[in-house]
């Protein structure tokens, strides 16, 4: 049972074998802390953010569940946000979000070996679907791109094949005459900005295409990479579509998200405008036939 606001947690768990134990506390409430808990045999498995703003992930025994016999499994990365994890009776996955991507961590217990799972285009978004199973080698998640529409995948992780159970349809869609590409605005301080593309197969950058650029940068929100129908009724059009990934979103994990709120808000307003200056000296676009966006 876990009980907390947004910037708090506190989990509670009952051995449901014994009617007559009571819930037990893993961790007090304490400010600013948040945390979620997935067991596996007789130890907890933390998803945590206990000196660790992007978060890492920490086990203990179960029968000493506080903070302080907590171990470090995944250490805590400076551009990494650590979104989630799986856990399963032979593997662990973790989701990690860097540069506004969700890459699929999968770790084998028994062999202590590690991968990444692949996938054909540049940039793309993942989510998280349910897996109820414990005793299974499939992990079951969502993908899709700016040009893909979502599919969901069983990945086999001892084979590292997968199954695509369900496909997204849409009528008359052709994704293979359109392709995505990521590039990179220098903001005036330096900072590399990422910038997600799609755009028709063979477009020239010529200075000639209209753009649809998107930018948002609040709130820690990550402007994923994702389908839309409405998507395709740009490309369609000839539209290059961007999605400027600007400072105030979470990126490049919190540290991103903090430069630019409050006092530092002003970064998302300079990087939106050096990514659209960035695609026009790169001639993805003009300022004639540029056409911003901020939900």
């Amino acid at each position: 049972m876990k009980l907390g606001s947004s910037v708090t947690s506190e989990v509670h768990f009952l051995e449901i074998s014994n009617s007559n134990v009571k819930f037990k506390i893993i961790n007090s409430r304490e400010q600013n802390h948040e945390y979620s808990v997935d067991h596996r045999g007789d130890e907890f498995f933390i998803h945590t953010n206990y000196r660790a703003k992007n978060f890492r992930l920490m086990k203990t025994p179960i029968d000493k569940p506080s903070k302080k016999n907590w171990k470090e499994v995944i250490p805590h990365r400076k551009n990494i946000m650590l979104e989630d994890f799986d856990i399963f009776e032979d593997y662990l996955a973790t989701y990690e979000l860097n540069d506004g991507i969700t890459k699929i961590k999968i770790i084998n217990f028994e062999e202590k070996k590690s991968h990444y799972i692949k996938f054909n285009e540049e940039i793309y978004s993942i989510f998280k679907e349910t897996n109820p199973e414990f005793d299974t080698p499939i992990l079951r998640f969502s993908y899709s791109s700016l040009i893909t529409p979502e599919k969901i995948i069983d990945y086999n992780m001892k084979t590292k094949k997968e199954k695509i159970v369900k496909k997204e349809r849409v009528l008359g869609y052709n994704p293979l005459s359109y392709k995505v590409k990521r590039e990179y605005a220098i903001a005036e301080d330096g900072v590399e900005i990422p910038i997600s593309l799609a755009y028709k197969k063979r477009t020239r950058k010529n200075g000639k295409n209209p753009m649809f650029l998107i930018g948002y940068g609040s709130y820690g929100v990550t402007s994923k990479p994702s389908f839309s129908s409405q998507i395709i009724n740009l490309l369609v059009k000839r539209f290059i579509l961007a999605i400027a990934h600007i400072r105030g979103g979470c990126e490049k994990g919190r540290e991103w998200y903090e430069s630019g709120k409050f006092l530092k808000k002003k970064n998302t307003f300079k990087d939106f405008i050096s990514c659209a200056k960035y695609l026009i000296n790169k001639k993805y676009t003009s300022k004639e036939r540029l056409i911003i966006f901020s939900h």
